[in-house]
């Protein structure tokens, strides 16, 4: 008597070639499996067959087959799908993928400046200023030093034209001590959401202007590279002046520097804290710490829609772009610039969104493409880019 298969509307069904994996993004069931029987990879092209409604039909032919219905059954006993009569009218709706935005059809029939505009959603600036040197700011917002440097009126010009009324968010990383452009900015965008990070060197740099910034309802943020930390750690210092960070954001790079991050937290003074692994030349660290595990990749995945979202944009980067002290802006500092300042904002967004340079650069490509475990995986970011290793580098 012929049964009928059915798969939750929750599941998913990934073959790369012959690993198998289904997840049930609701409950975290799943089953992985090796193909050992051609009927397996057909029963998998039926139920991702849209039209099939996520159901196949299971013959006497397949009831005999062993190697099949041991599959089945394993299904069946990780809640990824059902058995039940041949002529029963079930079914489900099969997993739709999530669309934030048809960049399709905004290629073909164009999007006027207003629907473009609103995709942006924050804006980082560097001002541009005299620091001490470092490459962090390709992994964290953190201050540099640069020759070059925008002039207050350049930056609210360039914020003007990118608002769209969306409440766009805005971070201003501060290198120059003593920077003059810190009132007018802060007058300016007074009632915007507006955060202004700062290095430990920057804040005691600019500690006359802390207070203003802070009555005009803008958040100030702290962020410690590990040398920053290493400094604090040994040397008992703490953040100079009355205003206390509303964010202190600390990088970390090995053990002992968490441990010397969680040590100091009490001298930063923050109302809230952030620990970011960050790269270093690090692959120990990386390997042992911060590369994700097969059990944490099937559990760190919580609903279907975020399964759509891997398949379609980049959470570490969408919405964003990032304005440099020569005026050039990027999706990602990493690459390419997508254009200046001075440009339409709205082709700038146009030009990533149709370049897949950041916003929509996901796991589609090298070791990654042919793992089944691939768009279970968290998008990948500046570290990652850095270092050449994956979320779970292979393991």
């Amino acid at each position: 008597m012929e049964q009928k298969f059915v798969l939750p509307s929750d599941c998913f069904v990934w073959r790369k070639g012959k690993d198998i994996l289904v997840y049930n993004a609701r409950t975290k069931g799943h089953v992985e499996a090796e193909v050992s029987d051609g009927r397996i990879v057909e029963f998998c092209d039926k139920v991702n067959d849209l039209s099939k409604l996520n159901t196949d039909i299971l013959d006497d032919a397949d009831q005999k087959n062993e190697a099949f219905m041991a599959f089945i059954d394993s299904l069946v006993a990780a809640g990824c799908g059902r058995v039940c009569p041949g002529d029963a009218w079930v079914f489900s709706l099969p997993a739709r993928p999530f669309v934030n935005h048809n960049v399709d059809r905004m290629q073909k029939e164009g999007a006027d400046a207003a629907e473009t505009l609103k995709m942006l959603e924050t804006v980082t600036i560097y001002p541009g200023g005299k620091h001490k040197q470092n490459d962090w700011y390709k992994q964290q917002v953190y201050p540099f030093s640069s020759k070059e440097s925008l002039k207050a009126e350049t930056i609210l010009d360039f914020i003007d034209r990118s608002d769209s009324g969306n409440a766009m968010g805005m971070i201003f990383v501060i290198a120059e001590s003593n920077d003059g452009r810190l009132p007018v900015l802060s007058k300016a965008l007074k009632g915007k959401p507006v955060r202004f990070t700062f290095s430990p060197e920057s804040w005691w740099g600019n500690v006359q202007y802390l207070h203003n910034l802070s009555e005009d309802g803008h958040e100030l943020a702290v962020t410690l590279s590990p040398c920053d930390i290493a400094k604090f750690s040994n040397g008992g210092a703490t953040l100079a002046g009355e205003v206390r960070p509303d964010l202190a954001t600390f990088m970390i790079d090995s053990l002992e520097t968490m441990e010397s991050a969680e040590k100091i937290v009490p001298a930063i003074g923050a109302k809230r804290q952030d620990f970011v692994p960050v790269w270093n030349d690090n692959k120990e660290f990386f390997e042992e710490q911060v590369l994700l595990s097969k059990e944490e990749i099937l559990s760190a995945c919580e609903t279907k829609r975020n399964v759509f979202i891997h398949q379609t944009l980049n959470v570490n980067y969408w919405g964003t772009l990032t304005v440099m002290p020569d005026g050039k802006v990027y999706a990602d500092v990493n690459r390419a610039e997508l254009g200046s300042i001075h440009e339409d904002v709205h082709k700038l967004i146009q030009k990533e969104l149709f370049s897949q340079n950041a916003w929509r650069r996901v796991r589609d490509g090298g070791k990654c493409a042919g793992c089944v475990f691939q768009w279970l995986c968290p998008p990948p970011g500046a570290a990652e880019a850095l270092s050449g290793l994956s979320a779970c580098n292979g393991r």
